[in-house]
């Protein structure tokens, strides 16, 4: 969680300066990390090693541009400005697997530390999250690579859920 001294999203107002903010590389930054991709895929196929791209933060993203138990009232009380900043960076993500999956990567991360039933429970699970990370396992499994999905905890909650879903490979289930 962020150390700030107060959140940077405390309602729909802010989420225009939100968009500013959370946007694609571009430039010199995304040259740089196009060069830091290619030596990383040069030393792994040389030796022989499996190509792993941790990438999507959408559901994460609460837990560090806003405070949380409020946050989590909005799933209750805003259900439209949760899916409006979710969506701020569901796009981001998008933009960003655009630019991975121009490269020969074996498997693409679904990072879901926060997305844990603890904070969102299977309604606000289905709801917000499984759509996203439905729509960007399809991005991915169309451009060829598997798709796992990180989940620390909850997955026994989620069980009827996950199995419905799409990727490819389930872990840190405890």
């Amino acid at each position: 969680v962020s150390r700030r001294t107060e959140p940077w999203v405390k309602g729909p107002e802010d989420l225009d300066k939100l968009r500013y903010i959370i946007r694609p590389m571009s430039g010199w930054q995304l040259d740089e990390w196009r060069m830091d991709v290619e030596r990383a895929l040069d030393f792994a196929h040389k030796h022989h090693l499996m190509t792993y791209v941790r990438r999507s933060i959408v559901g994460d993203a609460f837990q560090w541009f806003c405070d949380i138990p409020w946050f989590l009232m909005q799933l209750y009380d805003d259900p439209e400005f949760v899916k409006e900043f979710l969506d701020i960076f569901h796009q981001w993500q998008l933009a960003s697997l655009d630019e991975v999956l121009q490269f020969d990567v074996d498997c693409v991360q679904y990072r879901g530390w926060y997305e844990i039933s603890t904070y969102w429970g299977p309604r606000g699970f289905e709801n917000f999250l499984v759509p996203i990370i439905e729509e960007e396992t399809q991005k991915v499994h169309d451009a060829g690579p598997l798709v796992a999905f990180l989940l620390p905890e909850g997955a026994g909650v989620y069980a009827d859920i996950l199995a419905r879903m799409s990727f490819d490979c389930l872990y840190y289930v405890d």
